[in-house]
């Protein structure tokens, strides 16, 4: 007995190996993919400026391999690659243009993956509303020991069950079931026996539960894809030019520290020849005391600005999902490639930008398709108010009773046909249901037409801000030439002595106050433009987040 046990116990152990070696987690994992990127790649079609190449996998590089390096010594005074709390400043630091900040925003940043990751996760539930309409196989082998008068009688059994469920959409279920069981006593006369049964069942649902019922989960599934891809699509809008935007934001701190460095040193410079003329006697001290005062005062301006220029670069780490503690600098020829390119004589009608949003913004078109589910589900709501009226067969046919297990008898075999009527009784939790669903319907039309007011005034403030914006750029570059033009007048004439030590203060302050401000509207110009097409739906967005407008097509 012992030994077969021992034999039963290995062949057992041998199947699991196998059963286990065939499902390993790696290829359910392998698999899960396959069917969500299929999904993926079979609706990206239906869905406007959807990347083609969509994967949740992260990249396993050094994303900073390739980047150029830069010597901060070349920029000492100005305290770029110095962080808080170190004792010794880096050599070098990683160059950033443009261009390689989106692509490493695009492979690395967390809020992207987070977006990608709920994609999928969407895409995944819709694999099990299809399966609900696949055979559905299952299989059960189990096997018992019984000994029986303190061993006098010893006997070994198993039973096995295979079979399928099959769901169709118009509500038909299918169940089909083989059994088999067979026994057999060790000990005594050594009998054996077995037997199996084959069955099959099939039931139809008239009316409650039929037709638009039984496929309304896997239809919303589909189309909750459909949705969460479009949402997808608009995210890459926002978040790149959310990029963008803090890019420049970093550059721009950096110009107003370089822009404080410069004041700095123009005011050192000052106070050493107001030193001079005092000694000359040509001004009084008290005039000398008020350059040192204000070469104090732009010390610190300088130290509060390469602060705030700090605080802004970690934040923009975090953004590309990069450590805090990585040395990058963000290139500056970004700033003077985006004067060259800048475009200012530009119109756009707001009438036409709200037409052209109307007709392709992603979110109204998915809530005006919304509508569409809430009336569906109403109809569903409606058909559980039915009564519940269901067909049914069945076939069963078992084997001859002798310990062939694949004898089955001929002439045999059992057929039962029946329906059951459940008559509409107590339907009150059906009634409140349709009467949710008739309002949720409403509101979802309510919230449509809400929502294309909302688009309407978006594309309008949008219009504003970058109207506001162009003009502004263009006040601003009159401004710097014309403080440039007035700090070297009032230079001139301080040599001259015509004019005061605060009027030279005075231009030299106004001047880096221009040169920040215009900075600033170039930015504000750019972003504003980008965010105009965004909110009409026009910006093209490539697939590592390089950004192009399409402003020509629709004007």
């Amino acid at each position: 007995m012992l030994r077969r046990l021992r034999e039963g116990g290995v062949l057992l152990g041998c199947v699991g190996l196998l059963v286990l070696a065939g499902c390993a987690p790696e290829r359910y994992r392998q698999s899960a993919d396959r069917e969500v990127y299929g999904i993926i790649e079979q609706k990206t079609p239906e869905v406007p400026d959807m990347p083609e190449e969509f994967t949740i996998e992260r990249p396993a590089i050094d994303l900073l391999e390739d980047c150029p390096e830069v010597d901060l010594a070349e920029m000492e005074g100005l305290g770029f690659g110095i962080a808080e709390g170190e004792e010794e400043a880096p050599e070098t630091a990683a160059l950033l243009s443009l261009e390689k900040a989106l692509e490493i925003a695009a492979l690395n940043s967390r809020e992207y993956q987070n977006q990608r990751e709920s994609l999928y996760l969407n895409a995944l539930s819709l694999t099990m509303e299809r399966y609900r309409f696949a055979p559905r196989w299952f299989g059960v082998i189990s096997g018992e020991y019984d000994s029986f008068g303190l061993g006098d009688e010893e006997r070994v059994g198993a039973d096995a069950r295979f079979g399928f469920n099959w769901l169709f959409r118009t509500g038909t279920r299918v169940t089909a079931n083989l059994t088999t069981a067979a026994s057999r006593f060790l000990t005594g006369d050594r009998d054996r026996s077995s037997f199996s049964v084959l069955s099959l069942a099939v039931t139809q649902p008239l009316l409650e539960g039929a037709g638009i019922s039984v496929t309304e989960p896997l239809t919303q599934a589909e189309r909750d894809v459909i949705y969460q891809m479009r949402d997808f699509v608009r995210f890459r809008r926002r978040f790149f030019v959310s990029v963008l935007n803090d890019y420049y934001d970093v550059l721009r701190e950096r110009q107003v520290v370089e822009n404080q460095w410069l004041n700095y040193q123009s005011l050192i410079r000052s106070r050493e020849r107001a030193e001079w003329l005092g000694r000359a006697g040509l001004i009084a001290e008290f005039e000398v005391d008020r350059f040192r005062q204000d070469e104090l005062r732009a010390e610190d301006r300088l130290e509060t600005a390469r602060q705030r220029y700090r605080t802004r670069l970690d934040a923009f780490k975090i953004t590309l999902g990069l450590p805090t503690e990585a040395i990058i600098l963000l290139d500056p020829d970004e700033l003077d490639r985006l004067i060259e390119d800048v475009e200012v004589e530009f119109d756009v009608e707001v009438e036409r930008a709200v037409q052209v949003a109307l007709q392709r913004r992603l979110d109204l078109v998915t809530a005006r398709q919304r509508v569409e589910d809430a009336e569906r589900k109403v109809e569903v709501a409606a058909n559980s108010l039915l009564p519940g009226l269901d067909l049914s067969a069945s076939l069963r046919s078992e084997t001859e009773g002798d310990s062939n297990p694949t004898r089955f008898r001929t002439g045999g075999t059992d057929f039962s046909a029946g329906f059951d009527l459940d008559l509409p009784l107590d339907k009150q939790a059906e009634r409140n249901e349709f009467r949710r669903r008739l309002i949720a319907l409403e509101r979802q039309r309510r919230d449509t037409s809400e929502l294309r007011d909302r688009v309407v005034r978006e594309v309008r403030d949008a219009w504003r801000q970058f109207t506001r914006a162009q003009r502004s750029y263009a006040i601003q570059a009159d401004s710097v030439e014309l403080a440039e033009r007035r700090v070297e007048s009032v230079g001139l004439l301080l040599e001259a002595g015509r004019a005061e030590a605060i009027d030279l203060l005075d231009a030299q302050e106004r001047l880096v106050q221009a040169q920040n401000d215009v900075a600033r509207a170039l930015v504000d110009y750019t972003v504003a433009r980008l965010t105009l097409a965004r909110d009409m739906e026009i910006l093209g967005v490539g697939l590592t987040g390089q950004l192009q407008e399409n402003f020509d097509e629709y004007r």
